[in-house]
């Protein structure tokens, strides 16, 4: 059995922490770039923008930022956008087409930190550049879905979507809603019952077809899932 003195348990311990000394300040042993992430008022810990990968990347991964990239540009206005990748039985390039002209149509002005704004959302291709955790996989199904239950769905704030294109394929249906679900947007109906909240009106993730309305636009923007970019930088 190896004996270990005390210069040999320096050294390992030595080789061990040459990571995280390669990424952060030697004096101070924090990380010298801010996280990505946006400051969550609901989060104390969020305020300190050093807090990469919460403070704990051994535990946790976030090799670039999130799924929907969220740039405020320099005239105001703030664009949407959802790279993705199309596959299933109902991937045909009508239907590709429909889904991001659906997409499109929520674009509008939106109340965002109390100013109004307009917001651009846009379906746009993968490519080399575009990082990995915003790459969405997107199924298009001429048919049930895999799910249980046959139903389109979404991770939410996640990269994955199946999309049946019987499914209520209109302005403000099923594509919309479940692209929505990929930025971190949350269903304002009941989840046991599947029914709608009355007090919700025709909210886009309270009814399909719906309506996106700025409480919607503003959880996204909240959202600490999406990549939060300004145009130039």
């Amino acid at each position: 059995m190896m004996r270990y003195n005390h210069k040999t348990a320096r050294a390992i311990m030595m080789m061990l922490a040459l990571p995280i000394a390669l990424a952060s300040g030697s004096a101070a042993a924090r990380f010298v770039s801010v996280d990505p992430v946006r400051t969550n008022p609901n989060n104390g810990q969020n305020f300190n923008r050093y807090n990469y990968a919460n403070n704990n990347p051994y535990k946790f991964i976030d090799p670039d930022g999130r799924v929907a990239i969220i740039t405020r540009m320099k005239d105001g206005s703030i664009q949407v956008d959802f790279p993705s990748k199309f596959s299933g039985t109902g991937a045909s390039e009508p239907n590709i087409a429909a889904v991001k002209s659906q997409v499109g149509a929520l674009s509008g002005t939106y109340q965002v930190d109390g100013k109004s704004t307009q917001v651009n959302f846009r379906v746009t291709e993968i490519t080399k550049d575009t990082p990995r955790a915003a790459r969405n996989s997107i199924k298009l199904t001429d048919g049930p879905t895999a799910r249980r239950d046959g139903l389109s769905n979404a991770d939410k704030g996640g990269k994955r979507a199946e999309i049946d294109i019987n499914d209520r394929f209109v302005n403000g249906g099923t594509p919309s809603h479940e692209y929505l679900h990929l930025a971190d947007a949350d269903d304002k109906y009941d989840a046991t019952s599947r029914k709608s909240d009355p007090a919700r009106g025709k909210n886009i993730m309270n009814v399909v077809p719906g309506v996106l309305e700025d409480t919607n636009v503003q959880e996204i923007m909240d959202s600490n899932k999406n990549i939060q970019r300004e145009e130039g930088k």
